[in-house]
């Protein structure tokens, strides 16, 4: 049972929770651009911004989506910045185009400058979070194909560092809803990730949807097939110890994407025949 007692006992153990709370305030503030640079002029402690999240976060700005979330700036009681520098930064950056632009904003002072430590430090939320927060049920999929569409877009490689933003994984799945298909697709794909088929798949579509379902299930084996096939083939090249054992590598997953992307295009030509690839003496497949 927990009794009366055991609360002044824990009260006792978190009072330094409450150092200087009774000073803290909070106020709803519409932030103006030069008032954004007001308080830029106290970033001192913060981490290098991300221009990934810059870019996402001027462009929600100027058209208009831009979400108020109850996400705070937050002031020590030196005024130095503590957390907000990407919101402000990116408010700042459309001074010129957009000088009368105004930013919601839950505005707090006063705070501890030590607590900058403990900021995003926690559990972030990620875009498979989000997936599976909207009751998607192979929401790790969905996020990571994705993920591969968008780094395709943005960079022209389906592997790399880029990382796209929640945000931007998000609007993609809102204005791309057949990607469901592509998903549905490559159910029982092994020598792959499901995700990265599921990019292929998408992208494969875009030149012809019908034969993009067709090689699919050939290389699966849910539709007839000869053996000298590209899908076919393909599975077997794929399927050899030595790419099977560097498929966790960039290098050998690279190699895997340029693979497909070769059998693709063989299978769209009505070629037959063995799919190779040398990233020495060949340049990266695109697809037709």
């Amino acid at each position: 049972m927990f009794r009366r007692k055991n609360i002044k006992i824990i009260s006792n153990e978190v009072s330094s929770m409450f150092n200087n709370f009774d000073n803290v305030t909070m106020e709803k503030v519409l932030l103006t651009p030069a008032m954004a640079t007001e308080l830029l002029d106290k970033n001192t402690r913060n981490r290098k911004p991300n221009n990934r999240y810059l870019k996402q976060y001027v462009m929600d700005m100027i058209e208009g989506k831009w979400q108020f979330n109850g996400e705070t700036i937050k002031i020590a009681s030196n005024g130095i910045l503590i957390d907000g520098q990407h919101r402000l930064l990116a408010l700042e950056s459309i001074a010129d185009s957009h000088p009368d632009f105004q930013l919601p904003v839950l505005l707090v002072n006063n705070l501890d400058e030590n607590v900058i430590e403990t900021i995003d430090s926690g559990n972030i939320r990620t875009a498979k979070h989000l997936m599976e927060i909207q009751g998607d049920n192979v929401a790790g999929y969905v996020a990571d194909m994705i993920n591969f569409c968008i780094r395709f877009e943005e960079t022209g490689h389906f592997i790399g560092k880029y990382k796209a933003t929640t945000i931007s994984v998000s609007r993609w799945k809102d204005n791309n809803s057949d990607y469901v298909d592509s998903i549905d697709a490559t159910k029982g794909i092994k020598e792959i990730s499901r995700g990265l088929a599921s990019a292929l798949h998408f992208e494969f579509t875009k030149s012809n949807r019908v034969k993009a379902d067709l090689f699919f299930d050939k290389y699966l084996g849910k539709d007839l097939f000869l053996p000298n096939e590209a899908p076919v083939k393909l599975k077997e090249v794929l399927n050899r110890p030595a790419i099977l054992n560097s498929k966790r590598t960039d290098k050998g997953r690279i190699k895997m994407v340029a693979l497909f992307i070769k059998a693709w295009n063989r299978f769209l030509m009505n070629k037959k025949g063995s799919i190779t690839w040398n990233s020495i003496l060949e340049n990266f497949p695109t697809i037709d």
